[in-house]
Formats: structure tokens, C-alpha cells, sequence
């Protein structure tokens, strides 16, 4: 017996690669078209070459996750984590996962993505470049959400958020974790890949538990996503830290 192998041609390979480094504004799900804005953020997905994760946002939690492509124009979707916080408008976010259970082929043509289940289409988006990883990261943040599953947000930061700066051109940050001020450094890396190095620190007596969350949750960060001044920090699939460009 013999096989035959399906040989991709190079426009093939130049479409797939197209899908990756690009942010994608959705603009229709499951037949319905979205806004604009939902919550006064942009809903989105973007898929990352290196381990084949895509990011999404319904315009409240962010959601990510891995994904397969399976031949030239098919793909399957992991169903994705997110956080979990409430929103006024959650349709947008609960459509994005119901589609995700749905698409599995796609058509890439220009600045237009369209993600089908068989032949119907269950999802439309149109291409808005990315801006670069520097850009993105440069300036201050300050956290709104960390992952700490016995103490709420307000009772670990009281009076004072943690917030962290980025200066891309050197690769340093500093900031505050609520009570102590740190400097470092971190380096980047493809697919939004990002590890912190250790952290200098001042060494005030701080009550409560709020700093030691930040920086043990700082510390698991491997990837980051950003999308309409929201900082969102990964550590696998799970959403430990997020925050606000301030």
C-alpha cells in the first residue's frame, strides 16, 4: 500500500501565518453583530504562534486558552479559563464561549476572519495590527485583581493598590506592592512570553497579607496579554494578576 500526503502550497502557510500577530475586533457572533464596545472595552481575540494559545475578551474577563490547527483551514478550540468577574453586559463573553465549542474551520481573507462550524459562520472579526510589545507594557499599572482564593481584593488591599512601571528601553520595573517599594527587571519573549527577575525591595513592616500575594503571584506570571488599557498576567491558562493603565 502507498499514502499520499497533502503538501501545503506557500500562499497556504502565508495565510495561517497571517492569523497570528493581529489583533481581531470581533464584529459578528453566532449571526448577531457586536458593538464596538461592550463595557466600554473592545471585544477581541488573538492567537499566539508559540504554543498555539489565543487570548479573548467579551469586553469584561479575559479568556485563554489553546487551540489546534488540524489542517490548512481547520481548528479546534480548548474550551478556555477565564476570570471571573461580573459585568453589566456579559452576552458578548457568554457568545465567545458557546462559539468556541462551535468553530471548527476558518477563512482568512485579507483583513477578514471568519471562524466556522462546517459552513455556517459562527464568528466574524476584522484585523487591527497589534501594537508592539513595548508600547504595550511602557508606563504605570495598577492591579485591580489578583488570584487569592481565602481573602477578598479589598480585605488584602485596604488602603493601597499595588502598582507596577515598566521602562521597555531598559527592561526594568519598579513600583509599589501596597506597602514596599521594588525594582527589577524582566525579560520578554515571543507569543507574549515574559519572566520577572528577582526583586530589590524596601523593608517596612507591612500588616496583612496583601504584599506576599503580589509578589508570590508575580512571580508565577509567564505571559501577559493587553487590550484597551487592561494589563492581564498569566501564569498557563490561569489569569493570576490583572491590571489598569493608569
Amino acid at each position: 500500500m502507498s499514502s499520499c500526503a497533502i503538501k501545503k502550497s506557500g500562499a497556504d502557510k502565508n495565510m495561517n501565518a497571517a492569523l497570528f500577530d493581529t489583533k481581531w475586533q470581533l464584529t459578528e457572533l453566532n449571526g448577531k453583530p457586536v458593538p464596538n464596545e461592550v463595557n466600554g472595552k473592545q471585544p477581541f481575540m488573538s492567537f499566539e504562534k508559540n504554543e498555539n494559545r489565543y487570548s479573548a475578551s467579551g469586553g469584561c474577563n479575559g479568556i485563554g486558552g489553546t487551540f489546534e490547527l488540524k489542517s490548512t483551514k481547520k481548528i479546534k478550540f480548548s474550551q478556555g479559563m477565564s476570570t471571573m468577574m461580573a459585568c453589566p453586559d456579559m452576552s458578548v463573553e457568554q457568545g465567545i464561549n458557546q462559539m468556541l465549542g462551535k468553530a471548527d474551520n476558518f477563512e482568512l481573507t485579507g483583513d477578514l476572519l471568519i471562524l466556522k462550524q462546517g459552513t455556517t459562520p459562527v464568528a466574524k472579526m476584522k484585523a487591527s495590527k497589534a501594537t508592539s510589545a513595548s508600547t504595550e507594557l511602557e508606563g504605570t499599572w495598577e492591579m485591580d485583581y489578583v488570584l487569592h482564593t481565602s481573602e477578598s481584593f479589598q480585605a488584602l488591599y485596604p488602603e493601597r493598590k499595588p502598582t507596577i512601571t515598566f521602562t521597555t528601553a531598559e527592561h526594568k520595573v519598579n513600583g509599589n506592592s501596597s506597602c514596599n517599594n521594588f525594582f527589577g527587571d524582566y525579560k520578554t519573549s515571543e507569543g507574549n512570553r515574559i519572566k520577572f527577575g528577582a526583586l530589590g525591595m524596601t523593608r517596612m513592616f507591612c500588616p496583612g497579607n496583601g504584599e506576599s500575594v503580589f509578589v508570590k503571584n508575580l512571580e508565577k506570571v509567564t505571559r501577559y496579554s493587553v487590550s484597551e488599557g487592561i494589563l492581564t498576567c498569566i501564569s498557563d491558562d490561569i489569569v493570576v494578576m490583572r491590571f489598569k493603565k493608569k
